[in-house]
């Protein structure tokens, strides 16, 4: 969630069309400008001497993110947000420690990372201009309220600023909280932040990312949703997929439903939940969104057009988000998924090895379970030892618990997506 570019970490998108971002840009010729031009100009700065670029970076920020910026959040939440929804603005951290707080090494030669006393001021500078020039902006588009949304700025160097988020400058979720001597940025006492790499020069580390999500969920948390315009009634959509079947719950564990649609069906939406994860590796997409039809069965969203706008994750896989045309389920009317469920046993044929036990099912119901162990008992190659195979859909393993023990004892495990049978033979 915390992307080294200014980002929106809350909203509910509604069309398929998405605004540019205005990026900001300074000559380099360091490869990671492409990626992201700030980053690039931090690395450029700690390979050579960057002291007379200084007024320009400043000018460059104040141009690209002061004066454009705003119009930029104005764009999304008119076009791609729900009316009385939300969006949060993440910041930038400084970047790197102050030099007066360098401990060893550091503090002996006046060079942490490469950065000398000078460059680390600079590059504090420059992150602390760009976040509050990202806050300024963030403020200005909430004062007018496009679409009747909501701006959030969430400063995740140290918490200063509006206090709308009622975060303390002391949350340990921060790069610099207030009164702790544990701070997070390069050249700090635990830092959240790459140094110089191709790819991921000044940017978060798995453990920054977790912290700023988490500082970022809990002001999400903390937001006023009751303006937000959901509607109620059913929508009608078109099937673009073929052989979309239907489902007893938001899964592809639940059982299949009567109805199978091919592309160009219409099919009526009554509203959406979260379910199993569904992904098609022929077109890179995936989602956990499901829809109830007004049959009363499920069908993944995936393949419904909707009129959503798909979001790119950096691995080039589209994520399908919620619809904002359609009402969210009751979650107490969701079905909910069976757990372990002991599905007893199937009596072994005298004088064979053709029989299971403590047969387990997750995901399933009895039925489906035991329609499974009986498929892989027919399986002509069933006395298999130690194997993987496929069954009805599903991934088997059989495993031979103690190849020297006086009886063998295979244990079987089958998974199909969120579902999950087991049993012993």
């Amino acid at each position: 969630m915390a992307s080294m570019n200014p980002l929106v970490a809350a909203s509910s998108w509604r069309t398929s069309r998405q605004p540019s971002a205005a990026p900001l840009r300074h000559h380099s010729s360091d490869n990671q400008t492409a990626a992201d031009p700030f980053a690039g100009l931090v690395a450029r700065c700690v390979r050579h001497n960057c002291g007379k670029d200084d007024e320009a970076v400043r000018k460059t920020i104040d141009e690209q993110i002061g004066g454009r910026y705003s119009q930029f959040l104005t764009d999304v939440a008119s076009r791609l947000v729900t009316p009385g929804g939300n969006i949060v603005v993440v910041g930038y951290p400084h970047l790197v420690e102050e030099p007066d707080r360098w401990k060893g090494v550091a503090q002996a030669t006046d060079v942490c990372n490469g950065i000398g006393r000078g460059e680390a001021d600079r590059l504090r500078g420059w992150a602390g201009l760009l976040n509050a020039e990202i806050g300024s902006a963030t403020e200005q588009a909430n004062r007018h309220r496009p679409n009747d949304v909501t701006f959030t700025f969430v400063n995740i160097a140290d918490g200063a600023g509006p206090d709308s988020t009622g975060q303390s400058r002391s949350n340990p979720d921060l790069y610099e909280p207030a009164g702790s001597e544990i701070r997070h940025n390069l050249c700090g006492t635990k830092p959240w932040l790459n140094g110089l790499h191709p790819t991921k020069g000044f940017h978060p580390n798995l453990t920054g990312h977790f912290h700023t999500g988490r500082l970022v969920a809990g002001v999400v948390d903390g937001l006023d949703w009751s303006r937000l315009e959901v509607p109620a009634a059913p929508v009608t959509r078109t099937v673009w997929g073929s052989g979309v079947n239907t489902r007893e719950g938001p899964s592809t564990a639940f059982a299949l439903g009567p109805h199978q649609f091919e592309a160009g069906a219409t099919i009526t939406i009554v509203c959406q939940a979260e379910g199993g994860r569904v992904t098609s590796e022929s077109t890179d997409y995936e989602t956990v969104v499901w829809d109830l039809l007004d049959t009363g069965y499920w069908v993944t969203d995936l393949w419904i057009d909707n009129q959503v706008a798909d979001i790119q994750r950096a691995d080039g896989v589209g994520v399908r988000g919620f619809s904002s045309q359609i009402a969210r389920c009751d979650p107490s009317a969701i079905p909910t998924l069976p757990s372990n469920i002991d599905c007893g046993y199937i009596t072994f044929t005298p004088q064979t090895e053709d029989g299971a036990t403590d047969i387990r099912a997750t995901g399933i119901g009895c039925e489906e379970a035991r329609a499974l162990v009986e498929a892989v008992r027919r399986d002509s190659s069933y006395s298999a030892r130690s194997r993987s195979f496929s069954m009805r859909g599903f991934q088997c393993t059989a495993l031979l618990r103690d190849p020297n023990a006086n009886i063998l004892i295979v244990e079987y495990t089958c998974t199909r997506g969120d579902a999950q049978v087991r049993w012993e033979h």
